[in-house]
């Protein structure tokens, strides 16, 4: 996804979610919607994207991560993942 790659997170929000709408089983799209929310600080979507993305695979790694970085203060989490 060439919006992550060049942090265009509004781009990569509107990929996401369009993603989402033909693809509503999609686990990564619900997982780079969290992360462009979470980029854009809006960390109260970014969970509930993520949240998504988990209830769909438990046991996605990215998606663990984001849920951990906007529940906590972010002191390590500018990280990409």
């Amino acid at each position: 996804v060439l919006p992550f790659k060049y942090q265009q997170w509004q781009a990569l929000e509107s990929i996401a979610n369009e993603w989402i709408e033909n693809e509503s089983d999609s686990v990564e799209a619900y997982y780079y919607a969290g992360l462009a929310a979470e980029k854009m600080g809006n960390n109260a979507q970014a969970k509930r994207y993520y949240q998504q993305a988990l209830s769909m695979q438990a046991d996605h790694p990215a998606a663990l991560a984001g849920v951990k970085c906007v529940e906590e203060i972010k002191l390590a989490c500018n990280s990409q993942f």
